[in-house]
């Protein structure tokens, strides 16, 4: 049965991206654009891993975090992001801080999430 994830971002070209190759490495995934659409679809589909953008309008990749750490302590987290006026550095910290096991800096490739997923994935499942 493959694993699901939840990919949270604003970035189309990361969701649609995710939606279309991750499939390929044994999980099921599914999108949001925004943190409110991500918090109501990790519910409804209660995935064994999300990956946020942590710099997004309204409710962002921080609170998603926080508030499916509360809800869901064992789901695994992958925390992405470009950084904007903040250091990248300083906001994966935060983000791992507060539960994220790994963090991906804004741009990467579809292979690099997939290699963070998976070891998030080994994480979560007492390997590596």
């Amino acid at each position: 049965m493959p694993v699901c994830v939840l990919i949270i971002d604003v970035d189309r070209t990361v969701t649609d991206g995710a939606a279309r190759d991750l499939p390929a490495h044994g999980y099921r995934v599914f999108t949001a654009t925004n943190g409110e659409e991500g918090l109501r679809l990790f519910r409804a589909v209660k995935p064994e891993i999300v990956v946020t953008e942590l710099l997004m309008p309204g409710c962002d990749g921080i609170e998603c975090i926080i508030q499916i750490k509360r809800e869901a302590p064992g789901t695994r987290i992958v925390a992405t992001t470009s950084g904007g006026v903040v250091e990248r550095d300083y906001c994966l910290h935060v983000a791992r801080s507060l539960g994220a096991e790994s963090g991906l800096s804004k741009p990467f490739t579809i292979r690099q999430l997939a290699d963070a997923v998976a070891a998030v994935r080994r994480k979560g499942s007492g390997g590596s």
